[in-house]
């Protein structure tokens, strides 16, 4: 049995081998020689607010921000304002991009999306890919707005 006579085993075969790949971060899909052509990554951290643009498209969350006028400082308590972003040592400067990509499941987008939009800080592991875009390689929430009512 070939799979060029079954298209729909072909197919499914395709789509494992993407998924996995993109489970695996992609890990197989840059040369070592590529990788080291790749500017380092730092923390970029996001304050969410509810008029912050967010998108999922094709494996990827797309997240859109104000460059804060400061740096956020740290990231118990950062520094920026709703629906801004800034490097933890400095503020963005006027060429980086305003927009970050993350790949991930859908799943986890539409909770980072609904998190972000809730005025939630994340910080983003990422580096500019001088397209346009800061490419982010982990994102973690690290403060929530969530208020404990005992």
């Amino acid at each position: 049995m070939t799979h060029s006579k079954h298209p729909a085993i072909a197919k499914a075969l395709a789509r494992f081998a993407l998924v996995a790949l993109v489970a695996l971060g992609g890990a197989f899909s840059l040369s070592p020689a590529a990788m080291a052509q790749r500017p380092p990554a730092y923390d970029l951290l996001v304050r969410g607010d509810s008029s912050m643009t967010t998108w999922y498209k094709d494996g990827m969350l797309y997240v859109k921000f104000r460059h804060s006028n400061r740096a956020a400082r740290n990231k118990v308590d950062p520094q920026i304002g709703p629906g801004e972003a800034a490097w933890v040592d400095r503020p963005l400067n006027r060429d980086e991009p305003f927009t970050l990509v993350q790949p991930m499941d859908h799943r986890s987008a539409d909770m980072f999306m609904s998190r972000l939009r809730s005025g939630d800080t994340f910080s983003f592991r990422c580096y500019n890919d001088k397209s346009g875009m800061l490419r982010s390689e982990a994102a973690k929430m690290v403060a929530t707005t969530a208020v404990r009512i005992d």
